[in-house]
């Protein structure tokens, strides 16, 4: 099944610590533990974009791959995760810049109304992205 994209989902790699390390790798092990599938590109990061704190990005999957980053969302959603901890740290200057660029890029791309763009929390029980990312915040940089 390919993914149609109708949302576009935030999310924190929730590190138990917050280093300027790239986590890239350390996320893509992590998934592969975890069966996640593997995308078309050969990740197992169930996300499909991913971006270090100095604002390095990486696209882990496809926008047409099925996403392992929310339950119940994978077939019609792209996922954005920002390395780090939303609820011990705000992002970056250089990993917001890289948010908005995609977010509103992608939006145009994909007809994606403002409200479809969301944290992860609001479609599972999860603090994600974090108290340092709210709604308000995602939607300031539309």
């Amino acid at each position: 099944m390919q993914n149609k994209v109708e949302f576009l989902l935030i999310h924190t790699e929730a590190a138990p610590i917050v280093t300027e390390e790239h986590r890239f790798q350390v996320v893509n092990q992590y998934h592969k533990s975890l069966d996640f599938p593997i995308s078309s590109l050969g990740s197992y990061c169930g996300y499909q974009y991913f971006c270090e704190r100095d604002g390095t990005e990486i696209q882990a999957r496809l926008d047409t791959d099925e996403g392992a980053h929310v339950k119940g969302m994978n077939f019609n959603s792209l996922g954005y995760c920002l390395a780090g901890n939303g609820d011990l740290n705000p992002i970056t200057l250089a990993q917001e810049t890289k948010l908005k660029v995609w977010i509103n890029g992608k939006m145009k791309q994909y007809n994606v109304p403002k409200e479809k763009v969301q944290g992860h929390r609001n479609f599972s029980p999860k603090s994600c992205p974090g108290r340092f990312i709210s709604e308000e915040y995602i939607q300031s940089l539309i």
